[in-house]
């Protein structure tokens, strides 16, 4: 619920304060004698940026308050159970690791603690740091397992007497800094077959995998060096999320890795003739919310390249796998409109 202040109000120390005459009719039109809403000029942030918006604070008689503060917090959190198969309950061991990566505040009684009747503005600003951790969320199906990292703002007006509390929460997207890499660019060259005593059917190339515009453009040769057809290959590309917990006071940890996700995919059902070389390029789509790589003593987000030669029936497929470094998707510059 967004309510768009009037021109006719009055600023006391960077507060703006409306009177019930004119406050929007949303809000005339509540049960409750208090409210409270935050509101941020953008829906999506990127590491370097300022997150601005403002708290409105909605009462119908005078208030006075013991505190009113405003905090903006980014949190990871890992969660999952080991040995959930085994018939004794005390193998069952418990993961829940909480880590506060970022905490800022702002104290709005330093401002002001008494409010006539009507609504209330209070400005904020919270400055990023360009190395912050982007928002991210991995869940293990229905069960409560994963990881997250969160960015949320939270107001919370602590009111005397028989007064209720007010609390309000509103999450933001934070768009994280990429891990420090040389090249996004991957090169690999591989030539494999089933075992030592079996002869190579197939040469299998994986050239260069490339990102560009949200799309990963994998460069692939194939020759069949065998007597019989291939059915064909697969591409796929695959994210990898390592939970970490660590004991306190050693170096031991204990480590889950959660089910691996396809992010996108692509096939090809052409067989491909003995002799025959394929060459193509495969750009997979890559969705804008898919999280970038992430490394921490909590939590790891791998990507890589899966390519599998499908072979006849009765055979073993060929497979190979080459980790990418996906980075963040960049901060779109802003096009000034001509007046």
């Amino acid at each position: 619920m967004v309510f768009a202040p009037t021109d006719n109000g009055h600023r006391t120390d960077g507060v703006a304060d409306y009177s019930m005459e004119n406050a929007p009719m949303e809000l005339k039109n509540l049960t409750f004698e208090s409210h409270l809403n935050i509101q941020t000029e953008e829906e999506r942030y990127w590491g370097g940026d300022v997150v601005k918006g403002q708290v409105v604070y909605f009462n119908k008689e005078p208030a006075e308050l013991n505190n009113f503060a405003l905090e903006l917090k980014c949190k990871l959190r890992v969660k999952w159970r080991d040995n959930l198969l085994s018939p004794n309950r005390h193998d069952h061991q418990r993961h829940d690791v909480n880590r506060v990566l970022f905490l800022n505040s702002v104290d709005f009684t330093a401002q002001k603690t008494t409010l006539e009747a009507g609504y209330h503005v209070f400005p904020f600003s919270f400055a990023l740091d360009p190395t912050v951790t982007g928002s991210m969320e991995f869940k293990y199906h229905i069960l409560d397992w994963g990881g997250s990292v969160t960015w949320q703002l939270k107001a919370k007006a602590e009111r005397p007497g028989l007064h209720f509390n007010l609390l309000k929460k509103r999450s933001i997207q934070v768009i994280g800094a990429p891990l420090p890499t040389t090249s996004n660019i991957t090169s690999q060259l591989r030539n494999q077959k089933d075992s030592q005593s079996v002869p190579v059917f197939a040469s299998v190339n994986i050239d260069t995998v490339q990102i560009f515009n949200n799309k990963l453009n994998v460069a692939i040769r194939i020759e069949n060096l065998s007597d019989s057809e291939l059915s064909g290959y697969k591409v796929k590309l695959k994210r990898e999320v390592i939970l970490k917990d660590t004991i306190v006071g050693t170096a031991f940890q204990h480590v889950w890795t959660m089910p691996l996700h396809d992010v996108a995919s692509f096939i090809s059902k052409e067989s491909i003739q003995p002799g025959e070389k394929v060459w193509n390029t495969v750009a997979l789509e890559v969705p804008l919310d898919e999280p970038p790589n992430y490394e921490s003593t909590a939590m790891d987000v791998h990507h890589f390249v899966h390519f599998r030669v499908l072979k006849p029936l009765l055979t073993t497929d060929l497979r190979l796998r080459v980790d990418v470094n996906l980075t963040p998707i960049p901060k779109p510059s802003r096009v000034e409109t001509p007046v």
